[in-house]
C-alpha cells in the first residue's frame, strides 16, 4: 500500500500525493490500455518518489498554505505564489536528494523521515516569510 486510510492529516496528505503522481504518471491516457503499457526505468521511479514527496509535503502544509494564499485579494497574485511555492518544493526535494540513493532509501524509517521533515522545516520557513 502506498498511502493509507488518510485518517490524519499525513494520512491525507500521503493519499492525495499518491494520487497526484498517479494524475501526472498518466495524465495523457485516454484509455486503461495505455495505463497498463506505462513502464518506470530507475530514472523513471526517482522522478516519480521526487513527485510523491514533494505532493506529499504541498499536501501536508495545504491548510497553511491556503491559509496564506487567502489573505492576498489579487486571485492572480495568489495563483503565482501557489505555482511558485510548488516549484519550490520541487526544488527541496531535488536538493535532498542529490546526495541519496533515494531507491535505497527507508521511507519509513529515521532517514526518510528526516529527508521529508528537514524539506518541510524549509518550505514552512517561507510560508512564515509570506505572512510579511
Amino acid at each position: 500500500m502506498i498511502a493509507g486510510a488518510g485518517s490524519d492529516l499525513e494520512g491525507q496528505a500521503a493519499r492525495a500525493a499518491a494520487l497526484d503522481v498517479i494524475d501526472e504518471l498518466f495524465a495523457d491516457a485516454e484509455a486503461y490500455d495505455e495505463l497498463a503499457d506505462l513502464t518506470l526505468d530507475a530514472d523513471g521511479l526517482v522522478r516519480a518518489l521526487e513527485a510523491f514527496i514533494a505532493y506529499y509535503i504541498y499536501n501536508r502544509l495545504l491548510p497553511q498554505i491556503d491559509e496564506r494564499l487567502t489573505r492576498y485579494a489579487d486571485a492572480a497574485r495568489a495563483e503565482r505564489l501557489d505555482g511558485d511555492l510548488r516549484q519550490l518544493i520541487r526544488a527541496q526535494v531535488r536538493i535532498r536528494l542529490r546526495d541519496v540513493d533515494p531507491l535505497a532509501v527507508d521511507w519509513s524509517g529515521a532517514e526518510g523521515r528526516r529527508l521529508i521533515e528537514s524539506a518541510l522545516r524549509s518550505v514552512y520557513g517561507v510560508l512564515e516569510d509570506l505572512e510579511e
